[in-house]
């Protein structure tokens, strides 16, 4: 209860602070410059040092991990180098989303490989219109699930509040050194691995603040 009362109190100060700001997107750019020649999403990072060129070929789903508003996330493996990570898949109706997804792509890419925030390794279009994210697959389970004991044998007096609350005030000092606002700072956004140690995720709705004061934002 102490850490989700902070929370909380973290992101009425953090709704505060940019209410009175302008905002504009993250990676702006014309709907024409977002998509391929069929009209599909055209990824700002398609490969990485990891996998190189990456391609939704390359990765054979496990199962389904989670999901939320915006879509679904799996475990998958990548065939070549038989590496595990997680894939957030976002599918949209219109090209108008992808927008969203260019601001989420720059954000993540912008953060890097900082301990306590998963790591976005590279993103893939399909022909649907779905747009997935190669991410560092996290161990272990969400704060909101281990809070509302939804996780078997792991119970919330087992956290160590003190170090998540340590990890998270490092890792928000990291994100606001970068000029960027997490909007959507939550328990369900916050994974725990099996260590105990945090992991931030989901940028979809974050802010970058610019040195004039203007904000960019999907």
């Amino acid at each position: 209860m102490v850490v989700v009362m902070r929370m909380i109190s973290l992101i009425i100060i953090i709704l505060i602070a940019f209410n009175s700001l302008k905002s504009e997107r993250l990676c702006q750019l014309p709907l024409k410059d977002l998509v391929d020649e069929q009209g599909f999403y055209k990824p700002a990072f398609p490969e990485s040092e990891v996998f190189g060129v990456c391609s939704s070929e390359d990765f054979e789903l496990v199962e389904p991990l989670g999901h939320g508003h915006f879509g679904l996330v799996y475990k998958a493996f990548h065939k070549k180098t038989r590496t595990d990570v997680a894939i957030k898949f976002q599918q949209h109706e219109t090209n108008h989303w992808y927008h969203f997804d260019r601001n989420e792509e720059c954000v993540m890419h912008e953060l890097g490989d900082f301990p306590f925030i998963a790591q976005h390794f590279c993103t893939i279009s399909l022909n649907n219109g779905t747009v997935g994210y190669v991410m560092e697959l996290v161990p272990g389970h969400n704060l909101r699930h281990i809070i509302k004991r939804k996780v078997k044998g792991k119970r919330r007096q087992d956290l160590d509040l003190q170090k998540i609350m340590a990890q998270l005030a490092v890792t928000l000092g990291f994100v606001h050194d970068h000029r960027i606002v997490m909007a959507d700072l939550k328990t369900g956004n916050l994974m725990i691995d099996l260590e105990g140690n945090i992991r931030l995720i989901d940028f979809g709705l974050a802010i970058k603040t610019l040195p004039d004061g203007s904000v960019f934002k999907a």
